[in-house]
């Protein structure tokens, strides 16, 4: 699991990561500039703006789409961890709870004095992504349900890595605390299943660009390339 996660401000455009890294979205649909620039970012416009791609096939960790005269990649992994990152700011800033799933056993903390008492005061964000989790004794905690991107392998080393980042770091308004805790979840992911049909790789276009920023993962790394025939025929030249 991530070890002495510090926070650090998400990157903006205008910051010293040039322009260029953090691809458009209309660069990413590869459609027509001004007419991108001109749809609204809610939710309903993202799903009308859903690109017409041709699903391939996958191979690997990687998605493959036929559009138009060029081949799109997909990196489902990093489709994933933004599609998480986005859902758990969401949910912070506006309070409403996520989707859960009940563990049949619940999964025990035993924690010190200090750690019981950081959990007791961030309750309301564990429980906003979907965590709950209840005091069972003096210090001892019980977790009955977990997020759906969550493994429960990783439960018990998220929640205490939650804990020692807010043990570690300076005192941050709330919108930094909840970056960073979305953060922490997007770097807990592991295994995203890669979509295998059509219809599932559909969906996952479909959650993905819902999000703010559909061609970067939450640490800036590209979630979609582009390879047009010449790029192609150089490989075999």
């Amino acid at each position: 699991r991530p070890k002495n996660i510090e926070y650090v401000r998400p990157l903006q455009v205008n910051d010293c990561v040039a322009a260029e890294i953090l691809p458009a979205k209309a660069e990413v649909l590869g459609g027509d500039n001004n007419a991108a620039s001109q749809k609204s970012t809610s939710p309903e416009s993202a799903q009308s703006s859903l690109p017409d791609w041709q699903f391939m096939g996958a191979f690997e960790n990687y998605v493959f789409f036929k559009a138009g005269d060029s081949v799109k990649i997909l990196d489902a992994a990093g489709a994933k961890k933004r599609i998480v990152f986005d859902s758990i700011i969401d949910s912070l800033e506006s309070g409403a709870k996520r989707p859960a799933q009940t563990l049949l056993l619940p999964l025990c903390l035993q924690l010190d004095r200090l750690d019981s008492e950081i959990l007791r005061d961030n309750l309301g964000q564990f429980s906003a992504c979907g965590f709950e989790i209840e005091e069972f004794g003096k210090n001892f905690f019980r977790i009955l349900t977990l997020p759906q991107w969550a493994e429960i392998s990783q439960a018990e080393g998220f929640v205490k890595d939650f804990l020692e980042l807010k043990k570690t770091s300076a005192p941050a308004r709330a919108a930094d605390i909840n970056y960073a805790f979305a953060m922490s979840a997007a770097q807990a992911v592991r295994g995203a299943t890669t979509p295998d049909c059509a219809e599932s790789a559909t969906q996952l276009l479909s959650k993905l660009f819902k999000c703010q920023n559909a061609a970067n993962a939450p640490d800036g790394a590209y979630i979609i390339k582009s390879a047009d025939k010449n790029f192609l025929a150089r490989l075999f030249k």
